[in-house]
């Protein structure tokens, strides 16, 4: 059974989403499928477009998400010596990029999430933060970040 719809709360652990890396493209690719992200905020705008092909005034409602990407790292595929993975399935690395980095935040139309995921830390990759005091931005709360999170995800 499947949901119409996933709730995000970037105040929750509900706040991480799948979207199509090449919404437009129709041509199959050999990269990885999705971007994962995680919603710092949830905004609208009321907006007046006053350039060419203007119709009116009125003010029209723009929705739009605060979002903190995570990092694809292609290079990992787990099989674990107990439990053996099919080939298809992949045990994929995510990690957030350093939030001085460009294109490390950006926005988004809420139209463009695919669905909701869960996004596990390996717990064994520590946190990255072990004193809050090193942090950049406590809107980003990177307190609680870990190292290295998983995504599964079957081709």
């Amino acid at each position: 059974m499947r949901w119409d719809q996933d709730v995000l709360n970037p105040g929750t652990s509900y706040c991480n989403f799948m979207a199509l890396a090449q919404p437009d493209s129709t041509e199959p690719s050999d990269e990885h499928p999705f971007l994962y992200s995680q919603i710092l905020g949830v905004f609208h705008v009321n907006v007046i477009y006053n350039g060419p092909g203007m119709t009116d005034y009125n003010p029209r409602r723009y929705d739009f998400l605060w979002v903190r990407w995570y990092d694809l790292e292609n290079s990992v595929l787990h099989k674990s010596k107990t439990t053996k993975l099919k080939a298809s399935h992949r045990l994929n690395h995510l990690v957030f990029p350093s939030l001085d980095e460009e294109d490390s935040v950006g926005f988004l139309d809420p139209a463009d999430v695919l669905r909701g995921c869960h996004i596990i830390p390996a717990f064994a990759q520590k946190k990255c933060f072990s004193d809050s005091k090193e942090e950049l931005s406590k809107c980003a709360h990177e307190d609680r970040d870990w190292n290295v999170y998983y995504i599964f995800w079957q081709v």
